[in-house]
């Protein structure tokens, strides 16, 4: 099979999926013979095995080897790539006919997480974490404290007011462009009323620590 060449040094270089291991090969024409990774189709390493110029994987874990502890990488999983995937259930020919359109009874919530495994907080953020770059900037090192926001959401629904709180769910960090964006869910119970839904309104709590 292909063997790599000697690395070349680099300076910089994108942590994006791209250049993580994985990839998609279709130098067959047959596609039983071509071969992809499900854990990251858009990457780069995966070969079939004939002589090929491409480039290989750029970013890869600290320990391991990525073709069995997958591909390394920050950014979020796309909701048909492995793991998530196998945590969406199996919407089949039964589902349809007894279960649609709820969700198959093997469906996980996990399989709404985009973050890579290793990455998911045991509990929900609160804010005030301190979080901590080490070397994914010029400068080296960035650390700060994520922020305490408090939202409440108020929704009227069918002459009704439903009060109901957020979670902070995701925190997304673009070192480049110095920018953070936290982003927060919230659960309604709606029966069959979606339809007279009128208004939420989002407060920010004040915080007194």
């Amino acid at each position: 099979g292909p063997k790599p060449s000697a690395p070349e040094p680099v300076t910089r270089v994108p942590l994006t999926y791209e250049v993580a291991f994985g990839g998609w090969d279709r130098s067959q024409p047959d596609p039983k013979r071509q071969t992809w990774d499900p854990r990251n189709p858009v990457g780069r390493g995966i070969y079939s095995g004939a002589k090929t110029h491409q480039p290989l994987h750029q970013v890869e874990p600290l320990k391991g080897d990525p073709r069995h502890t997958g591909p390394a990488g920050f950014g979020p999983i796309d909701s048909f790539w492995s793991p998530r995937r196998e945590l969406a259930g199996t919407y089949d020919q039964h589902w349809q006919q007894q279960r649609a359109p709820l969700l198959p009874v093997d469906w996980h919530p996990r399989s709404l997480h985009c973050a890579p495994v290793d990455q998911q907080t045991p509990k929900p953020l609160r804010g005030g974490e301190p979080l901590e770059l080490k070397n994914l900037t010029p400068e080296g090192d960035l650390s700060f404290t994520l922020p305490r926001v408090y939202l409440t959401f108020t929704t009227h629904i069918d002459r009704r007011v439903e009060e109901h709180r957020g979670q902070l769910s995701s925190v997304i960090i673009e070192p480049d462009q110095r920018r953070l964006t936290l982003v927060w869910t919230t659960v309604l119970l709606c029966r069959n009323e979606a339809d007279y839904l009128d208004q939420t309104i989002i407060r920010q709590k004040r915080y007194d620590p």
